[in-house]
């Protein structure tokens, strides 16, 4: 799976970040990906900040 793509369908786009805030917030996971995108230990806001970074053109964090 690329980096970035959340609900594990083959592109990494807006949707992406919609299921990511969507686990954050606590629903449900079925492509069983860990939420913590930048991987500072923490799931929060930030993952979300960094995928949308991300989707948008800027590299990995």
């Amino acid at each position: 799976m690329a980096p970035g793509d959340m609900d594990a369908d083959g592109r990494v786009n807006q949707d992406d970040v919609a299921y990511l805030v969507s686990v954050i917030g606590g629903g449900d996971n079925p492509a069983c990906i860990d939420p913590d995108f930048n991987h500072d230990g923490n799931v929060d806001q930030t993952d979300i900040a960094d995928l949308l970074s991300y989707v948008g053109g800027d590299g990995c964090p």
